[in-house]
């Protein structure tokens, strides 16, 4: 049985949020079998050669779970990523 048929995502981007260049993105996972969850959010500000991310994940559920079974229940990482042309 495929793990897909239990389980549930939603998934969201917002443009120019706030301000011009700042975008936002969302998603939830959600295992139905075990009651697992995954969120993960970004903050992202592009320039014309460069973007400056924020991520945020969080992942819940008991130890035997698919998304609980990780050695991290929060994580946090900023990120610069450069355009050459």
């Amino acid at each position: 049985e495929l793990a897909s048929r239990e389980a549930w995502l939603v998934y969201a981007t917002l443009k120019d949020v706030a301000m011009k260049n700042l975008d936002f993105t969302a998603l939830v996972r959600r295992n139905s079998n075990d009651g697992s969850r995954l969120h993960w959010l970004e903050m992202r500000y592009h320039w014309p050669r460069v973007d400056v991310a924020l991520q945020l994940q969080q992942q819940s559920g008991t130890q035997l779970t698919e998304f609980g079974i990780g050695p991290y229940r929060r994580s946090a990482q900023l990120l610069a990523a450069y355009y050459f042309q």
